[in-house]
């Protein structure tokens, strides 16, 4: 087994660009979409916390946990006796 390691790419931190084994089968666990230097070349959906995107990916979470808080799911009595449930 040995790892791949594409020429002229920062040496990775923590993962490894590509592992060749047996039979020279190559196993990717994620695609990452930067360049030679380790940097992305184009602006992405987070970059600066999503700020060409209208900051939506910052808030979005944010809004949906506060969403949850104030309507919360009926504990499993009220949802198996609806009834019994008073206006």
């Amino acid at each position: 087994m040995r790892r791949l390691q594409p020429p002229g790419w920062p040496e990775p931190r923590g993962y490894a660009n590509g592992i060749a084994a047996s039979g020279e089968l190559v196993f990717v666990a994620g695609m990452i979409g930067w360049d030679e230097t380790g940097a992305f070349p184009h602006a992405t959906v987070w970059s600066g916390y999503g700020r060409g995107y209208g900051f939506v990916p910052l808030v979005l979470p944010v809004l949906g946990l506060l969403w949850l808080r104030a309507n919360p799911e009926p504990s499993s009595s009220e949802a198996s006796n609806p009834e019994e449930r008073v206006s």
